[in-house]
């Protein structure tokens, strides 16, 4: 057993206080949220709010890049069903746009989720990003990153090491949103092609759950 991440939805909202599609997840798991959004101009930003689906979310992260723009991971505390409601907060500007995905975590430590999120940010140049060290990655965890970049094209991809689960690119505003897991990545990143246009990671470990971790130490113990 190990920690699965799937993508369940996402979008390129315009307008602030949006909803997500209507979620349906398994027993057991919980869900991510990676959402970036952007202002008309580099305001005072104070992350992102998440309600809805019978549960409460826990913003674990955010951060601004770009000069006007807020990047935020959510988890919830509980299996998520139905559509969740997410406003950016900020003071004066003007919002624009979002761009977010719902992932469904599977094999996840209920009690201990995750060693706790870690941030960077690159103004432009070099033409990469990597998240700080997430911590020790053990047998059955998963890494999970995401990224809010500020060109729409550029041939943004994730890292090597790392696994891509979703790529929006394309928006007026918030021009691409890309995230992507990995079990052996503690810093996972991003890479682009030319200078000039800024980005912001989150990266986090996902701890495995007792059960699991308990199934592999036993299959260990046999050899």
């Amino acid at each position: 057993m190990a920690v699965v991440i799937t993508l369940k939805d996402n979008g390129t909202p315009t307008s602030n206080g949006f909803n997500t599609a209507s979620l349906s997840m398994a027993a057991n798991t919980r869900a991510i949220i990676a959402v970036s959004t952007a202002l008309d101009s580099p305001i005072s930003f104070s992350g992102h709010s998440a309600s809805g689906g019978g549960v409460s979310w826990d913003e674990i992260h955010h951060l601004g890049y770009s000069g006007r723009r807020q990047l935020s991971l959510f988890l919830s505390d509980g299996v998520p069903s139905g559509a969740v409601t997410i406003t950016a907060n900020f003071s004066g500007g003007t919002y624009q746009e979002s761009k977010y995905g719902v992932f469904e975590v599977a094999g996840i430590d209920l009690g201990d989720p995750d060693d706790g999120a870690v941030s960077a940010e690159n103004t432009g140049s070099p033409a990469f990003l990597n998240s700080p060290d997430v911590g020790t990655i053990d047998a059955g965890d998963m890494v999970f990153m995401c990224c809010g970049y500020e060109g729409g094209a550029d041939s943004l991809a994730v890292a090597s090491g790392t696994t891509q689960l979703l790529l929006s690119a394309g928006g007026s505003n918030v021009r691409s949103l890309i995230c992507g897991h990995s079990t052996t990545d503690d810093t996972p990143g991003v890479t682009w092609s030319g200078t000039g246009n800024g980005a912001g990671i989150i990266g986090i470990n996902f701890n495995v759950g007792a059960s699991a971790n308990h199934t592999l130490k036993k299959m260990m113990s046999y050899h």
